[in-house]
């Protein structure tokens, strides 16, 4: 983890990688990891990837390295699971990325 988010990604999140679907359809999942995050909680119209606007009820922010895919499963402190809706890599001047925002 980059030293300056150390302090930022003080909250953790449990994301389940997204392995493949079965002979019924349904997602199933790889090992589950324990990432420090830092979610905020709030109501933001966003554009997802299909380019339709939609609501976003949160906004979580993950290291910069952390692979995180549209179909991996994230379960966040309270319990809940809620749909990854964009991916958002977030570079500093340079272009080094700093941070991913996952909008759900």
């Amino acid at each position: 983890m980059l030293g300056y988010l150390d302090g930022w990604l003080n909250q953790q999140i449990i994301q389940e990688p997204f392995v493949a679907y079965d002979q019924n359809g349904d997602k199933t999942y790889g090992i589950p990891v324990m990432l420090a995050c830092r979610t905020e909680v709030g109501i933001k119209k966003i554009t997802n990837k299909e380019g339709q606007e939609v609501i976003s009820t949160g906004t979580t922010y993950l290291d910069p390295s952390t692979p995180v895919g549209y179909n991996d499963r994230l379960t966040m402190s309270d319990g809940s699971q809620p749909r990854i809706m964009r991916l958002d890599d977030q570079p500093n001047g340079d272009g080094t990325p700093v941070y991913i925002a996952v909008y759900t």
